[in-house]
Parts: structure tokens; C-alpha cells; sequence
């Protein structure tokens, strides 16, 4: 099912939910859908739930979904709710390429957002902004999320006019720097929460890396090289350090 006037989309994203009987797409053109596998029907559709392309969402736990669009916020999603957006996150300036949690599945309070922006955020779902601060903060972020195209060309701090600026009601927890973001959308995540507890978070990177940070301090970790093109995506081995 798709929604846009072209009558066509893309989907940057689909991911199962914990019980692997439902799945989430992120689509273009701001389109977030929820579909279930059993009763083959859309559980949860919107056409608007974000102004831009959404380029990921995932599960917080069966009910509860957050997503991360090219209009710069995230948003968090209760399907159980009748006002499905109970709240989100204000504080990244470009649009966010990735969204990723612990996985452990609705025990963690803690979200990931990385951004073309040049920054990952850390956040606690416990503090969460307000649906008017989701509208006042789009509002500033027009200009910006709409005159960047990251994909044909670089980011440059210099002649930025949001490099290391903050929202007044940005709450993240953390942010980190040093990575890359540009022409694809690169990814990131956790540390296994069984073997680290989740003490780094990590990332791909344009310049050919990957970055692994300490989740606390925000300080790069290590950064490893090997590749000759951009990383893009990132998965930590499932048991090793």
C-alpha cells in the first residue's frame, strides 16, 4: 500500500518486532506503516507521520515503535494510543539515517540516533519533548533540512550555520563526533548488551572507518580502518568482544 501522489515509493527500512509477527516500513515521503504478518493487515498507517522521508524505525516493543525521518526529529509511536505520536526527540539539525536500540526488547530506556548532521545522539525515552516541541523545532528546521543534499555533496563545517549549535529543549543524553556521514545513509548501534553491557556504540563512516565511541563519555573508543569506500553499515559480532 503507498500513499504519495506519485503513486509510487521507497522503503528505506522494514524490521520484525520482537515476536516476529508483525514488521515496521519506513517509507518515503514521511509514509510509516505497520503491518501484521497473521491478520495480513495494516494495523497502523500514516501517510504524514513525518514531512520528509523516513529512513528507519524500530520496535521499542511490541506496542511502541520510534522512527527517524529527513525532517531532522524522531518520533515515538503507541499503537495502542488513539494519538498514535505520543512524542519524540528534538535536537539533531539534518535529517537522521539510523534509529537502533540495545535489543533487548522493551527493557532499555535508551535510543541511538545517528544524523547527517555529522552526530549521534544518545537519548532516554523517559524524556521525552512534547508534540509542540516536535512542531515548533520542524518549524526552525525547514530551511536547513531542505537546502542540504548530502548525497552530491560534502558537509563542511566552516560554512555550516549549525555546526555544534543546540535546541534549547534538546535532551539527549550525549553526543558523539569524529564520524563521517555523507552520500549513503550509515548506520549504527549498540555494543551487545550480554557481553559489553552496551559500553560503546558504533558506527560506519564515509572516510572508510569504523567508529566506536564510549557510550558514557562520548570519547572515540577506536576507529578501524581497512575498507576503501564508505562503510555504511556496522554489526557487532554477537558474542565476541
Amino acid at each position: 500500500e503507498t500513499f504519495n501522489s506519485w503513486g509510487r515509493c521507497c522503503v528505506f527500512g522494514v524490521e520484525f518486532d520482537p515476536n516476529s509477527k508483525k514488521v515496521i516500513c519506513a517509507l518515503s515521503s514521511g509514509c510509516l506503516i505497520l503491518h501484521d504478518l497473521e491478520r495480513k493487515i495494516n494495523e497502523f498507517a500514516d501517510p504524514n507521520a513525518h514531512e520528509d522521508d523516513i529512513n528507519q524505525a524500530t520496535f521499542l516493543n511490541s506496542n511502541v515503535i520510534i522512527s527517524g525521518s529527513d525532517d531532522a526529529l524522531l518520533r515515538v509511536w503507541d499503537i495502542r494510543q488513539k494519538q498514535k505520536c505520543v512524542g519524540g526527540f528534538v535536537g539533531h539539525y539534518l535529517g537522521i539515517t539510523c534509529v537502533s536500540t540495545p535489543n533487548d526488547y522493551g527493557t532499555s530506556n535508551y535510543v541511538l540516533s545517528n544524523s547527517k548532521d555529522q552526530s549521534m545522539k544518545l537519548w532516554d525515552l523517559r524524556c521525552l519533548n512534547s508534540l509542540t516541541d516536535l512542531s515548533t523545532a520542524r518549524t526552525s528546521l525547514q530551511t536547513s533540512t531542505g537546502s542540504f543534499d548530502y548525497r552530491h555533496r560534502g558537509w563542511n563545517p566552516k560554512t555550516s550555520s549549525t555546526h555544534k549549535k543546540r535546541f534549547r529543549v534538546d535532551r539527549s543524553l550525549v553526543t558523539y563526533r569524529g564520524h563521517s556521514v555523507s552520500r549513503t545513509l550509515i548506520r549504527s548501534g549498540f555494543s551487545p548488551v550480554h557481553s559489553t553491557n552496551s559500553k560503546y556504540v558504533y558506527c560506519g563512516s564515509s572516510d572508510a572507518k569504523i567508529y566506536i565511541y564510549d557510550t558514557l563519555t562520548g570519547e572515540v573508543h577506536a576507529t578501524l580502518a581497512g575498507h576503501t569506500d564508505i562503510v555504511r553499515d556496522v554489526c557487532w559480532h554477537p558474542y565476541l568482544p
